[in-house]
């Protein structure tokens, strides 16, 4: 089923996000629909726009948000529609030292693995539209 929502895309460095309706990627077992309530605006997410952070496009920005949990996937077992979430962008790899440790914010695998480029959560007329950090908080809707 596709899913339609709304969200500021970037499709270009140092040019204006388009707002503009594309299509949700469906949610794999292990996943859940959120409904944005409120998304901080970064930094970070500055820095992206202007190529000093080079994210490549297109990208729904946008990487602190908070919403509610609209679908989960059937592999989800500890939340539910309803509930009330907030999403951040801790990128880790789990194995290294750093993760071991409980350190996760010190990871540098997790970190270049978010940079990449390669989450997609969205589409637009059969382009793939990444979500920044994995979590695309400019959208009234994302998956996680």
């Amino acid at each position: 089923m596709t899913r339609k929502t709304r969200a500021a895309v970037m499709y270009d460095y140092h040019s204006p996000l388009q707002v503009e309706t594309v299509d949700l990627v469906d949610p794999a077992d292990d996943q859940i629909v959120v409904k944005i309530a409120a998304c901080g605006v970064c930094h970070t997410d500055l820095s992206v726009t202007q190529a000093l952070l080079p994210y490549p496009p297109p990208v729904v920005l946008g990487h602190e948000a908070a919403g509610v949990i609209e679908e989960v996937g059937k592999g989800v077992r500890h939340l539910k529609p309803g509930d009330h979430v907030v999403l951040s962008c801790v990128p880790n790899c789990g194995h290294c030292a750093y993760c071991r440790a409980g350190q996760t914010h010190l990871c540098d695998t997790g970190i270049k693995v978010a940079m990449e480029g390669a989450d997609i959560g969205f589409r637009k007329d059969g382009t793939d539209i990444a979500r920044f950090c994995g979590l695309g908080g400019f959208a009234e809707h994302t998956v996680i």
